[in-house]
């Protein structure tokens, strides 16, 4: 393993343990639920945009029969609706901070906080991602 490599898998490390730490404070009644929201680690996995996009569609595409998704390809916003769901939904880490806030009390409040931290680090890492398009 080279350098760089072993340092990125360094840097994953961290945010699983970071993530494992919070989760664990939030169990315990240590930290609240917005406390949790605020200081949990969002990660967004990088990917070159065509294979994002042609991922998204493919997805789509199984989410959906394929006579509705032949219907709305040409639909700008169904497309780039599904693209944006994608990256929030599969390339981030979002789930993880859902699964730890979902029985919580006050964790639905601390997930919609959680979920546009979501959508501004997408189209951070994303920044053809411009729009308003997110509809998870």
């Amino acid at each position: 393993m080279n350098k760089a490599s072993n340092i990125k898998s360094n840097k994953k490390s961290k945010v699983e343990r970071e993530m494992e730490k919070l989760s664990n404070q939030l169990q315990q009644k240590e930290i609240k639920p917005m406390e949790y929201a605020k200081k949990f680690p969002m990660k967004i996995d990088m990917r070159p945009q065509k294979d994002v996009i042609r991922e998204a569609l493919s997805a789509h595409r199984n989410y959906f029969d394929l006579k509705a998704y032949e219907k709305n390809k040409q639909d700008i916003d169904i497309a780039s609706n599904a693209i944006g769901n994608f990256v929030i939904a599969r390339l981030s880490n979002l789930k993880a901070g859902y699964e730890a806030l979902k029985n919580i009390e006050g964790g639905k409040e601390a997930f919609k906080w959680l979920l546009q931290r979501a959508i501004n680090e997408s189209k951070r890492a994303y920044p053809w991602l411009d729009g308003e398009y997110y509809h998870y």
